[in-house]
């Protein structure tokens, strides 16, 4: 209501409209994750939000514990909420778990330009274990393999399978092994015999690719069919 020297003017109304600020908290799923190396990942964004003019948006920015941690846009803003934040192969190549946050910001985009709070996501990435052990051993008729995998990742645990390749061998497991490979295998014929072993290697529920091991099998030597004769009678001189 103005007032001029004592005269008092018509009221007039003036609506404020106030926006909300937009928020995410309900809206980011998921909040935390973890991945195994080489595999994808998506964060999916909404908002409930409804501004007075404009539309809801987001920045964000994504930093990596480490710099083995790769395959990950670092950042992007006036993101949609029709596109989701995702990376179709997040590799980690150091040998233990690493991670990438990201800080998600909502913003109106066009209007009143209202920012919200920001919402934060956690993704871990365990590395992926290799086979380090060798990928060949020779042993005797009759001698255990005793084979030890190993892993430069903590914690990997083997599985193997195994068949014959070359010759006849028996004595393997075929499958459902696990750890220390200590078959004793036979080869009964004159020439060598091979068996394979395929071992995979498993971390934190993520699986290395598969590791061939061939196990050479040797013959024990024999003299029973080529000595003659087995027996004889001779005069002295």
């Amino acid at each position: 209501t103005p007032v001029a020297d004592g005269c008092s003017g018509t009221p007039c109304n003036v609506d404020v409209t106030v926006d909300p600020q937009p928020t995410l908290s309900t809206g980011v799923t998921p909040l935390s994750q973890v991945l195994c190396s080489n595999t994808a990942m998506v964060i999916d964004v909404n908002s409930a939000t409804v501004p007075s003019a404009g539309s809801v948006v987001y920045d964000y920015v994504a930093v990596a514990s480490d710099v083995s941690v790769t395959g990950f846009t670092a950042s992007a803003i006036n993101q949609s909420l029709a596109t989701n934040i995702s990376n179709l192969n997040v590799l980690n190549s150091s040998l233990i778990r690493q991670t990438i946050t990201y800080t998600i910001t909502p913003k109106v985009l066009g209007g009143l330009a209202c920012a919200g709070p920001s919402v934060v996501v956690v993704i871990s990435i365990d590395p992926v274990p290799v086979v380090s052990s060798a990928a060949t051993k020779s042993i005797c008729s009759g001698v255990s393999v005793n084979y030890v995998p190993t892993a430069a990742v903590a914690g990997t645990v083997f599985n193997w399978t195994s068949s014959v390749t070359v010759g006849t061998v028996t004595g393997n497991t075929a499958v459902g092994g696990l750890g220390t490979i200590a078959d004793v295998l036979v080869n009964t014929t004159n020439v060598i015999g091979t068996v394979r072993y395929v071992i995979t290697p498993v971390a934190n529920g993520c699986s290395g690719t598969p590791f061939n091991v061939d196990v050479t099998v040797d013959p024990q030597p024999t003299l029973s069919t080529v000595v003659t004769p087995l027996s004889q009678v001779l005069c002295s001189n």
